[in-house]
């Protein structure tokens, strides 16, 4: 009997000492809340795809920059809110820039659109010197006011460029100061125009 007694003391003193909790040491993880799990919203695009945008409702007004991704290049149109009549349009090569205003509606189509801040100038580079891409420049911003000399590509068009420069981006009929569709050209550009080339380099003289 004394010998089953100390068995069963035994026992239930492993039992006690087995459930018995030790405090933990060292370096823990804790196991994450529901703030840690949930990740960062993603940095929103700047840039928009082709679309139809109310103006004050889906863009501000302002100036935006639109960039052709189809192969022939893009389209735009702007329209008044009001009546639906067509405020201006165009098809471009590259790029160009375009000023909206409240109660219009921009359509684009073959393109992307940015604000016009984030316009990224690109410059080629042909034996040492430096060379702007067919596109829309602002000049004072994008370029800088001089005489450029316009370099057909002849890759089309029968070897002929096309060039305008403009006052502003509206693309009102009022908005061009000149243009021209010939085989080469030299411009001389001033602070606030804007110059558009299409099928051609852009080298700046002086």
């Amino acid at each position: 009997m004394k010998l089953k007694f100390l068995i069963m003391i035994l026992i239930l003193a492993l039992l006690v000492s087995g459930c018995t909790l030790t405090p933990a040491t060292g370096d823990v993880t804790p196991a994450p809340t529901d703030l840690e799990t949930i990740q960062p919203a993603a940095t929103p695009s700047v840039w928009h795809d082709e679309g139809t945008f109310v103006v004050g409702t889906d863009i501000l007004p302002g100036e935006y920059f639109l960039e052709a991704t189809g192969v022939f290049g893009g389209y735009f149109e702007i329209k008044s809110v009001r009546n639906d009549k067509t405020i201006a349009n165009g098809s471009f090569r590259a790029n160009v820039y375009v000023t909206v205003k409240s109660n219009e509606v921009l359509t684009i189509s073959l393109s992307r659109l940015t604000e016009s801040k984030n316009r990224k100038v690109e410059v080629e580079y042909i034996d040492g010197e430096a060379f702007y891409l067919e596109g829309m420049y602002k000049v004072g911003k994008d370029i800088k006011a001089g005489t450029y000399e316009l370099i057909c590509l002849e890759t089309s068009d029968m070897g002929r460029l096309y060039y305008e420069i403009l006052s502003d981006s509206l693309h009102a009929p009022e908005s061009k100061v000149s243009s021209g569709h010939v085989h080469e050209a030299t411009v001389t550009v001033y602070d606030g125009q804007y110059l558009y080339v299409s099928n051609a380099d852009i080298k700046y003289i002086r």
